[in-house]
């Protein structure tokens, strides 16, 4: 059954990809003027509209053979390792600043701006704008929450330097 659900899909695809092409002997021949204009958006539309339809075929066949479950639980922890890699990548732009990325074996002290940067703040924050920043991050970026000890120190040597 699954087989046929394919076949039938793929004759779909390859309608819609052809759909509205002019298969006449007469064309082969004399070519028309506009048709290599209108070919490319028309080609560009169609291939659209078969990966759309190709998608909806997958799903349902995916349906019809139960499962469906496994690739909704596999985009689910997509869709969650994405949002953690997202948060590093945010804080590692925070942290790089644009006078370029901080080692983590540096031997200098961190500087104000350089704090500011870190927990995404502008100079000059408030104490409390600082405490909420600093707790906002720690809680997303602390060793036991998924974060790394490099993070989490970075943003405590942030706050200290802010707070004193």
């Amino acid at each position: 059954m699954i087989y046929s659900l394919l076949c039938g899909l793929l004759l779909l695809i390859i309608f819609l990809l052809f759909k509205g092409t002019d298969f006449q002997a007469k064309s082969a021949l004399k070519p028309k003027a506009n048709l290599k204009t209108k070919s490319k958006k028309d080609r560009k539309n169609r291939i659209k509209t078969a990966l759309v339809v190709l998608a909806i075929g997958i799903l349902v066949a995916l349906m019809a053979t139960g499962k469906i479950s496994a690739v909704a639980a596999a985009l689910g922890t997509l869709l969650i390792l994405a949002a953690r890699l997202l948060q590093v990548w945010i804080l590692y732009l925070n942290v790089k600043g644009k006078k370029g990325a901080s080692s983590p074996f540096r031997k200098t002290k961190m500087t104000k701006e350089e704090a500011y940067r870190v927990l995404g703040l502008k100079p000059n924050a408030s104490q409390e704008e600082i405490r909420k920043a600093y707790k906002d991050l720690m809680t997303k970026l602390h060793p036991d929450h998924g974060g790394n000890d490099y993070l989490a120190a970075r943003l405590n040597e942030a706050k200290d330097i802010l707070l004193k």
